[in-house]
C-alpha cells in the first residue's frame, strides 16, 4: 500500500480457488483412469502357445509379461499419485480461502484504520 487516507492505493490480488478444485477433479479422474488400467492389466496372461511353435515363443511370451507388469505397477503408481494432486489441490484451495477471507478483513480493518484487536 502507498499513501495515507484517500491517497491509499493497494494492491488487488487474486487466488483461484476454482481453478485448483477443477485441477484436483481432473487429477481425480485421471486416478481412477490409471487405476482402471490397473486392474484391466492384471488378468492378462500370455501363453507361448499364443506365437506358435517357434524357438523363441517361451522368451516373447515371458517378456510381454514382464511388460505387462511393469505397466501395472507404473499404472498404480499413477493412480496413488494423481489421488495425492487431488487431496492436496483441494487442501490449498480451502487453506486459499480461508487466507482470502483474513486478507480482506485485515484490509477492510486497514482501510478504516480502525486497530486490530490484540495489538
Amino acid at each position: 500500500m502507498v499513501g495515507v487516507g484517500p491517497e491509499m492505493v493497494s494492491a488487488d490480488m487474486a487466488y483461484d480457488a476454482d481453478g485448483l478444485r477443477a485441477g484436483g477433479a481432473q487429477a481425480g479422474q485421471a486416478a481412477g483412469t490409471a487405476g482402471g488400467v490397473a486392474g484391466a492389466l492384471a488378468p492378462v496372461s500370455c501363453e507361448m502357445a499364443m506365437f506358435g511353435v517357434v524357438a523363441g515363443a517361451a522368451g516373447l511370451a515371458a517378456a510381454v509379461l514382464r511388460s505387462r507388469d511393469a505397466h501395472q505397477r507404473l499404472a498404480e503408481q499413477a493412480a496413488t499419485v494423481h489421488a495425492d494432486v487431488q487431496g492436496r489441490a483441494g487442501q490449498v484451495a480451502a487453506d486459499g480461502d480461508g487466507l482470502t477471507a483474513q486478507t480482506a478483513q485485515t484490509a477492510a480493518v486497514a482501510r478504516q484504520g480502525t486497530p486490530v484487536a490484540g495489538r
